[in-house]
C-alpha cells in the first residue's frame, strides 16, 4: 500500500466542490465530497471495492458516504474511514476518525472497533505539529530516521514518510511518526507513542534550498605516479569550495560553485625547494541524500592551475632536455613551474549531523585531478645550465585521497 495516491485523490477532493457542514470531523486528513447516491449504497460499493483490492475507490465511496445526511453522525460510516485510512497509510486521518468515531458516543461494534483502532495507533505512534517560528509558510522537511523500530512495517512507514515529507509541504502541518528519537530538519525530538506534541522549526532550516550553500574545506593528499622526474611523488593538498544547489529532488541535489586550492611545497633530495603550487575552477557536484544522516556526492570541476616541479632530463652532452627517463647518458634534471588547464573528479561520502548542529558533516572522498599544458618559451637558462625542451607539452595525473569538513546553513 501506497500513501502517494490517495494522497492526490484527497488533494482532488478537496479542490471540488464540497458542501458539508462546519462540524463535519477530520476534514482536513479525511475530506468528503458531494454524494451522488443514498449512505448505505455508497457504504456497500465501499466494502466491495476493498474487497476488490480498490482502495481509491473505496475511499472515495466512503467520502460521499459521510456526506450525505445520514452518514455525518454514523458510526458504522465513521469506523469505515477510519480503518480504510489506517490501510492506506494515513495514520492522521485514521486517529482522528477513529477518535470523532468514538465521540459520536453511541455505543455498537463499529464504535468498540475504533477505540481498538485509536489504542493500536497510540501504542505505536507519536503525532507532531510542525510549524516554524520564521514567516515561511512551506518548506522540506528532512527527517534522520531511529535506528531500530519495533516492526518492519513501522521502519517502511517512517521510510515512506520521510521521502514524502521531503517534497515541499505547506506549514504548519500535522505529522505521525512511530515512536522514537527523529532529527527533523536539524532539530532533533523524540517522539513519544500516543502523544501529541509540538515542534518548531529554526527560520534557517524552512529556507528554500536554493538559499542554502555549502561550504567545504577539504585537506588531503595528491599522489603523482606519472611524474617520473618529480620527487617527492606525494604532496599535501587543501582547498577550500562554496556551492549553491541548483535544482533539489525528493533525495537529491545539483550544486554549482566555486573552488580554491593548492598543494604544499617540499623539499628534493638535493634540498631544494618547490615551491607551493595553486588552482582555482568552476565545479559542479551532485549529492543523494541517504537515510541516517549520510550523503553520496560526486564533483566535477574544471579550471587553472600552477604548479611546480615539473621535471624534465637534460643529459650532460647537451642534447636536448626531454621527459623521457630510458635514456643512459649522465644528465641532469630540471625543474620548473608553469599553468595549465586542470580536470578534477572526486567521489566521496559525507556524515552529517554530527552533535547538535545538523548542517555539520564530515567526510572522505577519493578523486583523480589531469592538469596538463604547454611550456613557454621551450628554452632558456636556469642556474646557470642552459636548455631546450624536445616537447614543452607537459601532463601530471594525481590521485587525491581527502578529508572534509562541511557545513550546509
Amino acid at each position: 500500500m501506497h500513501f502517494a495516491p490517495i494522497s492526490a485523490l484527497l488533494a482532488s477532493m478537496l479542490s471540488g466542490s464540497i458542501e458539508a457542514p462546519a462540524s463535519t470531523p477530520c476534514m482536513s486528513s479525511v475530506p468528503v465530497i458531494p454524494a451522488e447516491r443514498d449512505m448505505q449504497t455508497h457504504l456497500r460499493q465501499a466494502r466491495h471495492f476493498e474487497k476488490k483490492g480498490w482502495m481509491e475507490d473505496s475511499v472515495r465511496e466512503i467520502a460521499m458516504a459521510r456526506s450525505t445526511p445520514e452518514g455525518r453522525r454514523d458510526p458504522v460510516v465513521f469506523y469505515r474511514a477510519a480503518s480504510l485510512a489506517r490501510a492506506t497509510d494515513n495514520i492522521i486521518g485514521a486517529h482522528c476518525m477513529a477518535n470523532a468515531t468514538i465521540m459520536l458516543n453511541k455505543g455498537g461494534v463499529a464504535t468498540a472497533q475504533a477505540r481498538a483502532l485509536k489504542q493500536e495507533l497510540d501504542r505505536s505512534f507519536g503525532y507532531l505539529e510542525i510549524h516554524t517560528s520564521g514567516d515561511a509558510t512551506s518548506a522540506t522537511l528532512r527527517i534522520d530516521l531511529p535506528t531500530f523500530f519495533a516492526t518492519a512495517a513501522l521502519q517502511v512507514y517512517a521510510e515512506d514518510t520521510a521521502r514524502r515529507l521531503m517534497t515541499r509541504q505547506e506549514l504548519p502541518i500535522r505529522v505521525a511518526l512511530p515512536a522514537g528519537a527523529y532529527t527533523i530538519s536539524g532539530q532533533s525530538i523524540t517522539v513519544l507513542a500516543g502523544q501529541s506534541q509540538e515542534l518548531t522549526l529554526h527560520p534557517r532550516n524552512t529556507r528554500p534550498a536554493g538559499a542554502a550553500p555549502l561550504v567545504r574545506a577539504r585537506g588531503g593528499a595528491a599522489v603523482h605516479p606519472s611524474r617520473r622526474l618529480t620527487t617527492p611523488t606525494i604532496l599535501g593538498t587543501a582547498s577550500v569550495s562554496t556551492s549553491w544547489p541548483v535544482i533539489r529532488d525528493t533525495s537529491a541535489a545539483l550544486h554549482a560553485g566555486l573552488r580554491v586550492g593548492g598543494t604544499a611545497p617540499s623539499k628534493l633530495p638535493s634540498g631544494a625547494t618547490l615551491p607551493a603550487g595553486a588552482d582555482i575552477g568552476l565545479q559542479v557536484s551532485g549529492t543523494y541524500f541517504v537515510r541516517m544522516g549520510l550523503d553520496i556526492h560526486a564533483t566535477a570541476s574544471a579550471g587553472w592551475a600552477s604548479l611546480s616541479g615539473l621535471g624534465w632530463g637534460c643529459p650532460l652532452d647537451g642534447t636536448p632536455c626531454s621527459q623521457d627517463t630510458g635514456s643512459t647518458i649522465p644528465m641532469d634534471t630540471l625543474y620548473l613551474r608553469d599553468q595549465g588547464l586542470q580536470l578534477r573528479g572526486t567521489l566521496g561520502v559525507d556524515l552529517r549531523g554530527i552533535g547538535e548542529a545538523d548542517g555539520l558533516g564530515i567526510g572522505l572522498d577519493l578523486g583523480l585531478s589531469h592538469t596538463s599544458g604547454t611550456l613557454k618559451p621551450s628554452t632558456g637558462e636556469t642556474d646557470d645550465l642552459t636548455w631546450t625542451l624536445t616537447d614543452p607539452r607537459w601532463a601530471v595525473l594525481a590521485i587525491t585521497p581527502g578529508i572534509s569538513l562541511s557545513m550546509r546553513r
